[in-house]
């Protein structure tokens, strides 16, 4: 397996980034959330990749054996804020769908998982960029099959 756990870092400081609303929504009408205080959960997340990022780094590859666990300790924490419907939780949620699309290629649970975000968190600004999500996932998705190149200018 080739090493993605770089790539989820970026991911995660994109996502937990003063302006993350703002990269979902293309009108930029998103406001800058408050981040001077990072939310448990997203805090635990953020271990995790560190944690996991370090043993990928030591071990050379990421094996399909720490993915595996890497999403064992993902569920855990969901597990852990299960009945949890705050913006850190939904932040949590958002991360692992987009992880099993860029660790597994599992583009049809991600799209489940996403679309059960605003369900599940529907008071969170994740679950209001969604639908925007979805689409640009889509996007990811068509642009694969025809064999080109994603526009990562966006």
């Amino acid at each position: 397996m080739k090493k993605l756990i770089p790539q989820l870092l970026l991911v995660l400081a994109l996502l937990l980034s003063p302006s993350a609303p703002a990269l979902f929504a293309q009108d930029g009408a998103g406001e800058a959330a408050d981040t001077s205080e990072i939310p448990p959960p997203v805090a635990e997340l953020e271990a995790i990749i560190e944690e996991f990022g370090n043993r990928e780094a030591s071990e050379g590859q990421a094996s399909r054996a720490l993915v595996d666990e890497f999403f064992g300790r993902i569920d855990q924490l969901l597990e852990k804020y299960a009945g949890d419907r705050s913006e850190g939780v939904a932040h949590v949620a958002f991360a692992r769908a987009f992880m099993l699309f860029e660790l597994r290629g599992d583009a049809e649970r991600a799209i489940e998982l996403l679309s059960a975000i605003p369900k599940d968190f529907p008071d969170t600004e994740i679950a209001a960029h969604i639908p925007t999500v979805l689409a640009r996932l889509d996007e990811r998705i068509a642009q694969a099959s025809s064999g080109h190149a994603p526009d990562s200018s966006r």
